[in-house]
């Protein structure tokens, strides 16, 4: 509703940790979330990134997480972390939207 949309829209980053433990997967929910919203994503490392790399998600291991999310929040050049954001962001909703990929794998 309208109060998850304001936080969202106000938000600078989203973090995604694993559910179960050693099941190192993407939420394809919450990164589509993340890429509607151009919001970085900081993860707890992925066993299989598919199309996500380097340069359109942050990763870190699960004991360094909190760390690595708050030095990339509070960094002085918000621009870093937004690049982020806008690059998942044209990844997931520009290049390969769920229509495409739906489409595609028929």
């Amino acid at each position: 509703g309208d109060t998850r949309d304001h936080i969202l829209r106000n938000s600078r980053a989203m973090v995604h940790v694993h559910q179960i433990a050693g099941v190192n997967a993407v939420a394809p929910q919450r990164f589509a979330l993340a890429a509607a919203y151009a919001l970085p994503i900081i993860t707890e490392r992925l066993n299989d990134r598919a199309i996500l790399t380097p340069g359109n998600v942050l990763e870190s291991d699960y004991h360094n997480l909190a760390e690595c999310a708050e030095q990339w929040i509070l960094r002085n050049d918000s621009r870093w972390l937004e690049d982020f954001g806008q690059r998942l962001h044209y990844l997931l909703c520009e290049q390969y939207p769920l229509r495409k990929c739906v489409e595609g794998a028929c």
